[in-house]
């Protein structure tokens, strides 16, 4: 590894410079949290998806038997899915051995925009530690990418990516950062031990406060909740993201 960048917003990211780049996607709140916890507690795989007309084209593929329907805009959950994009939800009961099919306000639209990279993998708090020896282990320079919110730079996204690049730089040792990985980082000092009083701070965090999902934020804010780190991978139709296990030394 050479070199770790951090792109703020997805629209910042060119393609062509992803070939030999693992990527991080970033969504802190809610989405890749979510989706770490769908396949933490035995999803068989998750799929994003643009929209709603997406998900119905999908459970027509999947069988409806076999799939848990989950979205939100808004922060809300959409009318006629079954879950929202809320962790909590996203349980062994609700999704256990199912294939979620999930759309979100951002994440979503962030892991298909890093399509073309040579890894691409799904970055929270809650597996931070476990992101960041996936992208050491890869081989390749890192890239962690922030879905922010509605097409703004994220307070939460970029704290979390700086979380993730310094247990990186733990493990790489020193390497060339880029100006907004460094920003990244100085977030996660101001932060320190004070995470979930930093994710406070956040707009997202604010308007799920408003509407009823502030526990969302407290589970959003746990470190190191979970060993994997989901990873996606193209197929004919769909994107599927499923679990991956970094060995840890």
């Amino acid at each position: 590894m050479r070199t770790i960048r951090v792109f703020m917003l997805p629209r910042l990211v060119r393609r062509a410079d992803l070939g030999r780049t693992a990527c991080a996607v970033v969504d802190l709140i809610r989405a890749t949290t979510t989706i770490t916890a769908a396949l933490a507690c035995g999803a068989k795989r998750v799929v994003p998806t643009a929209g709603v007309a997406e998900v119905r084209r999908l459970v027509k593929l999947f069988g409806r038997e076999g799939t848990v329907t989950a979205g939100e805009r808004g922060g809300e959950r959409i009318a006629g899915l079954d879950l929202g994009n809320s962790p909590l939800e996203h349980n062994r009961e609700s999704v256990g051995g199912k294939t979620v099919l999930l759309t979100t306000t951002n994440g979503t639209r962030a892991l298909l925009a890093v399509r073309g990279a040579q890894r691409v993998l799904v970055g929270s708090l809650v597996n931070a530690s476990a992101c960041a020896e996936a992208l050491a282990q890869s081989g390749c320079d890192a890239a962690v990418v922030c879905a922010g919110t509605e097409g703004a730079v994220a307070l939460d996204d970029t704290l979390a990516a700086g979380v993730i690049v310094k247990r990186l730089l733990e493990i790489v040792g020193p390497v060339e950062l880029d100006d907004s990985a460094r920003l990244a980082l100085a977030m996660a000092d101001w932060a320190g031990d004070n995470l979930l009083g930093a994710l406070r701070q956040s707009a997202a965090s604010r308007k799920l406060e408003k509407i009823g999902l502030g526990a969302d934020v407290d589970e959003v804010a746990k470190v190191d909740l979970y060993p994997i780190v989901p990873e996606a991978f193209a197929r004919e139709k769909y994107i599927e993201i499923i679990p991956f296990y970094p060995a840890v030394e």
